[in-house]
């Protein structure tokens, strides 16, 4: 219905949803694109399987393992392999602190500065017992919303390395079974550059403002 008339509660400011709603789809992005070092070692329909039931660490797991086993992988690529999943494993905890938390109710402290800040509110790791309440600005959130997005990008160069990689080695092998010199081939065809790195995420720390137990 066009006319909905919606919401008829209160909530949070448009601003913090929206950046909310980025962080989320940015992340969803930044997620399935690790399929890219699946479908290295196996097929599409294979990748996808994994992709959807392992864990983030799982998958991270045997993305290490799988890399560790390509003979063409050298150690600066091993690196970037390593870098890139830290960056999402940072990139994974906020998102999952931000989204698995609840609208903790307006203190005194940010009445009047509603637009500002974002307070929120959770189980405390490990301790159920107890909730953390917490506050983000909204500089804080579109920071972790584009850090996520950086991941994505970066992985995307990723993806264009290992395919120009491949078709190098494609060629020299090629050029090799057709009996021409492999010294002539490389000289003639450039390696492809690795990627510049995005800066790591900054991990949000949920310092509270109070306990609850």
């Amino acid at each position: 219905m066009t006319d909905y008339p919606w919401p008829r509660y209160v909530t949070q400011s448009k601003e913090h949803l929206y950046v909310l709603g980025v962080i989320s789809l940015n992340f969803n992005l930044y997620e399935f694109s690790l399929i890219v070092f699946l479908e290295e070692h196996f097929d599409k329909e294979v990748a996808a399987f994994l992709t959807d039931k392992l864990s983030n660490e799982e998958r991270a797991h045997l993305i290490r393992l799988i890399m560790s086993k390509d003979k063409y992988l050298d150690h600066a690529m091993q690196e970037e392999v390593e870098f890139i999943l830290r960056h999402f494993a940072t990139c994974a905890e906020n998102r999952h602190t931000l989204l698995h938390s609840r609208p903790a109710i307006p203190s005194l402290a940010t009445f009047g500065h509603s637009e500002k800040l974002l307070e929120l509110e959770k189980f405390k790791r490990g301790d159920p017992g107890t909730v953390l309440t917490f506050r983000l600005e909204i500089g804080d959130l579109r920071r972790t919303a584009d850090e996520m997005r950086a991941g994505f990008d970066f992985m995307l160069d990723l993806w264009r390395y290992l395919f120009d990689r491949q078709h190098y080695y494609t060629v020299l092998q090629r050029s090799e079974e057709s009996g021409l010199s492999p010294d002539a081939v490389v000289a003639s065809l450039a390696y492809p550059t690795l990627p510049k790195r995005p800066p790591a995420p900054r991990k949000i720390d949920p310092r509270p403002i109070y306990e609850v137990q």
